[in-house]
């Protein structure tokens, strides 16, 4: 992917440790604050580009999901796994407006 140009390398902000504490702090159970922070830097890869997350990782979006409710930040935040989601090969391929059922602020659609 580097060799073909193919990777884009951003320059992020330092990690962000009142969204990180904000976010670990909806975690109802050790497991829960694990799995949060290990996919944390999905989130703040999001927050720096496009808000976009493509993941098959459901279990990781509904903690996402519950920590929405609670985390303003991460509400625009689009969460969509490319197995399941239907028509988003469509929406990916025409860029159409992302669906407010994939937002991280709306109800859990999963």
């Amino acid at each position: 992917m580097y060799a073909r140009k193919k990777v884009c390398v951003l320059k992020v902000e330092p990690e962000d440790r009142d969204l990180e504490r904000a976010v670990l702090e909806t975690a109802e159970s050790l497991e829960d604050q694990a799995a949060l922070e290990k996919d944390l830097p999905l989130i703040q890869g999001a927050l720096a580009t496009d808000l976009v997350i493509l993941s098959r990782d459901d279990a990781a979006r509904r903690l996402y999901l519950r920590a929405a409710k609670q985390v303003a930040r991460l509400r625009p935040i689009t969460w969509a796994n490319p197995v399941t989601d239907r028509g988003l090969m469509a929406w990916l391929r025409r860029e159409a407006e992302i669906p407010s059922q994939l937002k991280l602020g709306e109800d859990d659609p999963v």
